[in-house]
């Protein structure tokens, strides 16, 4: 299954980014892509103003899905982007005030319509008190509602896919939900800054490996004032990476824009399966089914927690 990814974007404004998505998808198809994966929050990033709209479903989209949406259909290739998701009904915002907002992935088929969802579980708040963190980087928490679903998938190109966001990737109990469920390979979009570029070059790699799985982790590029004043300014890193689960790391881009277009393919993932038996050796009597949990802790089903992408957000 040949994948492209989109390091990015450029622009800083929501309709310039919404054009260089539909850009590159026409040059995604034009390679043979199935589908083009795009950064976390692709058109807004952090900035303030954080453009909230509706899960994609039917007639419910706002500006961001309705325009992704036809750069699928036009393209004829699928597109998972990210995007602040508010919620229909049910919960409040952080502070208590309107409806929660998610940080989310939406996954639109090349038909338009929406394949699978996802609202990131794990949120990130920078090192350092919350007034004045010590780097730059986002806070998750100061408007974000975590998502409580951690294992997403939807079917493409013969793979089962899955999908996380950024910091879900940090945590290997996360990844490894994925590999029991049986997820052949993660979508990761991401918003990573310096200083912690380490993540993309050593733990990326790393949780495809143990967990056999591959994953493709496509980033944001440039600079974003602090969140909230005072706060340091926010520099993405790039490092947009695809790694098997045999360590072979198939690109890597710099630190500027960049599409890259990759193959998965499945004989590969078979095969490092095969070799590198971490999941049929695991010891669940003395650390638990999922890695964390207590001695003696009984087994679960390997496909429990997974939901399908026509569950409920």
């Amino acid at each position: 299954m040949r994948v492209a990814l989109l390091q990015g974007p450029e622009s800083t404004d929501v309709d310039g980014a919404l054009a260089e998505v539909a850009a590159s998808a026409r040059s995604a198809a034009e390679s043979g892509a199935v589908i083009l994966v795009c950064s976390e929050l692709t058109c807004t990033g952090y900035r303030r103003s954080l453009s909230p709209e509706p899960r994609p479903d039917d007639d419910a989209a706002g500006p961001i899905g309705r325009t992704m949406a036809q750069a699928a259909r036009e393209s004829g290739i699928a597109i998972a982007y990210g995007y602040v998701e508010q919620a229909a009904d049910g919960g409040s915002a952080v502070g208590g005030a309107g409806r929660a907002l998610y940080n989310a992935v939406a996954v639109v088929g090349a038909d338009g319509a929406l394949l699978a969802h996802y609202r990131k579980t794990h949120l990130y708040r920078p090192a350092g008190d919350d007034a004045h963190p010590s780097v730059g980087g986002a806070p998750d928490d100061a408007h974000f509602t975590p998502g409580d679903d951690p294992v997403v998938q939807f079917p493409l190109g013969g793979l089962t896919c899955g999908i996380l966001i950024c910091y879900d990737v940090e945590f290997p109990e996360a990844v490894r939900a994925h590999a029991l469920a049986g997820t052949d390979w993660l979508l990761v979009p991401t918003a990573l800054a310096y200083p912690d570029d380490h993540v993309a070059r050593i733990l990326v790699p790393a949780r495809a490996v143990e967990s056999q799985l591959f994953i493709v982790y496509v980033n944001r590029i440039g600079q974003e004032p602090g969140a909230s004043a005072g706060a340091p300014v926010t520099y993405y890193c790039g490092h947009t990476c695809a790694v098997a689960p045999d360590s072979t790391e198939f690109a890597r881009a710099g630190d500027e824009a960049e599409l890259l277009v990759v193959d998965l393919d499945p004989e590969l993932l078979a095969r490092s399966r095969r070799r590198n038996t971490y999941l049929r050796d695991r010891r669940t009597d003395l650390y638990g089914a999922a890695g964390g949990g207590p001695a003696g802790s009984e087994e679960v089903d390997e496909g429990a927690g997974a939901r399908s992408a026509e569950g409920p957000a």
